[in-house]
């Protein structure tokens, strides 16, 4: 449902039992480093693995951008669909406008936002030289050719997706309580669509579990 303050969250309809599961999702659902790296060219992962930071982060991020990119060809499409918009509400201070930063001013949180737009802006503008070749490549071999028409590379990974989607890993990711399947570790940090939409709160009334070991189910 819509929010009033702006964005998007589930609501319960009715009471719910304290036993009870409220969203089950199979573990193939949930987008992570290890997802990335089998989606992406071998190229492109090779160049991220070899950056040596934010080993999980760039992999889903370059995924995210990709797929955004393909619009309604992606498997993720309608989950994409309801995400923020860097000019939409619920993005963290990091990814505001230097005119919406004004606002926090002589604060820490201004400072802090400046520093992580900057290493972002540098992580960018170091890898994207040695990442163009092998996007573009992927791009041109894709059924039809990714996001119709040339330019994909630089309409998908602009400056701008690149803040998108480190915005929504700071403020979507999750911790895996336990292991849930090859490739996902417990303390994997993963997307997990639809279950993001849950409203947060310091109290929150719901607990995230894992079941099984082989794939099943995270509610």
């Amino acid at each position: 449902v819509g929010c009033s303050a702006g964005g998007r969250g589930l609501v319960a309809a009715s009471p719910i039992a304290s036993d009870e599961v409220v969203v089950s999702l199979p573990a193939a659902s949930l987008v992570s480093g290890a997802t990335a790296r089998a989606e992406l060219p071998a190229a492109v992962v090779a160049a991220l693995e070899e950056e040596g930071e934010w080993c999980d982060h760039l992999p889903v991020m370059h995924l995210l951008m990709r797929e955004r990119g393909r619009g309604a060809a992606s498997p993720l499409a309608a989950w994409l669909g309801l995400l923020p918009r860097l000019d939409g509400a619920g993005v963290p201070p990091s990814a505001w406008s230097d005119d919406e930063l004004e606002a926090l001013g002589g604060t820490d949180a201004y400072w802090t936002a400046h520093a992580s737009r900057g290493e972002l802006a540098e992580l960018r503008q170091t890898l994207m030289p040695r990442l163009a070749p092998a996007l573009s490549a992927a791009a041109a071999a894709a059924p039809g050719g990714e996001g119709g028409g040339g330019g994909f590379v630089e309409r998908a990974y602009s400056e701008e997706r690149w803040t998108w989607a480190k915005a929504l890993l700071d403020t979507r990711a999750i911790s895996l309580p336990a292991p849930a399947g090859a490739g996902l570790p417990g303390g994997a940090l993963v997307l997990a669509p639809f279950l993001d939409l849950c409203n947060h709160r310091c109290a929150p009334n719901l607990e995230l579990a894992v079941e099984g070991s082989g794939g099943g189910g995270a509610a």
